[in-house]
């Protein structure tokens, strides 16, 4: 094998630069990491986005129970009732926000908090 101008010829014919097989891969390797910390940035944010949308379709299932059980409290003469501030009853106790379903804050411990302030 002969050196001819930093190159260097191996047997199969290829040539390539003195030392940058090393190089290449430590800059292929930065690359990766940097491919991977976007990606698992891009995975914590659907896996929030999930969980809000969880909270959201649970919210919406008890509306429709609480609804299919209680046709009459939900009649358009009770909505009228209720003002600007809507709420709608989930259970006979408790009652979310239009305003918390819309942000996906669906807990009741977050209803009573506001309750209390």
């Amino acid at each position: 094998m002969g050196i001819l101008g930093g190159i260097r010829n191996n047997p199969a014919g290829a040539s390539e630069p003195r030392g940058s097989g090393k190089s290449l891969c430590f800059g292929l390797d930065a690359q990766f990491n940097k491919v991977n910390h976007f990606f698992r940035g891009k995975e914590k944010e659907f896996d929030e986005q999930a969980q809000i949308l969880e909270k959201q379709m649970q919210a919406l299932v008890q509306m429709q129970k609480a609804l299919e059980e209680y046709p009459d409290q939900f009649s358009a003469s009770s909505k009228e009732k209720c003002g600007s501030s809507e709420k709608l009853s989930v259970t006979g106790n408790h009652s979310i926000s239009t305003t918390d379903l819309e942000a996906g804050d669906t807990s009741l411990e977050a209803e009573r908090h506001k309750e209390i302030s």
